[in-house]
């Protein structure tokens, strides 16, 4: 049920975007830009609430910085700008016997007004909206599978876990050199899970999850218009 709730939340998220794109377009006219974007930084996380329960078992610990980067549309008006975007986080930490191994995936839409523009420069204030999803697999290092006895049975030291969530804030942006062959822009946001599902697993049941809602997760990164 909480699945199918963030995924209706996601899309109207999504009609909303079409319709204020529509409404911006009419009120001021065509785009000043428009086109596809990569973004590359950093993202960081308050401290995730399972990383208790990994710390008690002795595991490692998911991080609270992960490497960010994105791939995006970008919309920009006068006064309005819109960004569409996928962006993922991977992490990977080890110790002498155990590894675990992540990732992050999400769908931000990104509303922005421009109360400063000045000559190939401008700052845009606004919101974001993010659909994301959680993995990660904890396993014991040096663990062998045996292509000759496939039966699960026999195999252990894996674990699955994954989570979605949906996280709210403001973001700014300040960009430069817009009328170079180089823009760039550089891109900050703070964000808080206001959705969130418990950890669970695609291959076995959970018990004692947890939920990771009320988190904050903090973001920044430079843009580059292709």
């Amino acid at each position: 049920m909480k699945k199918i709730l963030l995924t209706v939340v996601c899309l109207a998220s999504f009609s909303v975007f079409a319709q204020e794109t529509d409404s911006a377009t009419t009120e001021s006219g065509e785009p000043i830009s428009k086109g596809f974007y990569v973004a590359f930084g950093v993202g960081t996380m308050n401290d995730y609430e399972i990383n208790d329960k990994l710390e008690a078992s002795g595991m490692p610990q998911l991080p609270d910085a992960m490497f960010e980067a994105g791939f995006g549309y970008n919309v920009t008006w006068e006064k309005i700008m819109f960004d569409f975007e996928f962006n993922t986080n991977y992490y990977d930490k080890k110790t002498s016997s155990d590894r675990v191994r992540g990732a992050v995936a999400g769908l931000t839409l990104r509303p922005q007004y421009i109360p400063l523009r000045g000559n190939g420069f401008y700052i845009g204030t606004g919101a974001d909206i993010s659909y994301t999803t959680n993995t990660f697999d904890l396993y014991r290092r040096g663990t062998e599978i045996d292509l000759n006895n496939l039966n699960p049975a026999f195999h252990s030291g894996h674990i699955s876990l994954g989570n979605e969530q949906l996280f709210i804030g403001p973001s700014i942006s300040v960009a430069a050199f817009q009328k170079s062959s180089f823009p760039l822009r550089l891109n900050m946001g703070y964000q808080w899970a206001v959705l969130s599902g418990s950890w669970d697993s695609e291959v076995a049941d959970v018990a004692n999850t947890v939920k990771e809602n009320g988190q904050g997760r903090f973001y920044a990164k430079l843009i580059f218009m292709l």
